[in-house]
């Protein structure tokens, strides 16, 4: 697994924790795709870096 993608995933998971969030609502007020948001927080594939850029 690359380590950036384990950090990336490490650090939403914790934003989303630590504001009460679920995967679906922060998937709405990032207007990306909630299954998207699941595999940021569990990096088993690579997700695409042309979503971070909203």
């Amino acid at each position: 697994m690359n380590e950036i993608m384990k950090k990336v995933g490490e650090g939403i998971r914790h934003y989303r924790k630590q504001r009460g969030l679920s995967q679906e609502e922060l998937a709405h007020l990032a207007q990306i795709n909630e299954g998207y948001i699941g595999k940021l927080n569990v990096p088993r594939k690579s997700a695409q870096s042309r979503c971070w850029r909203k």
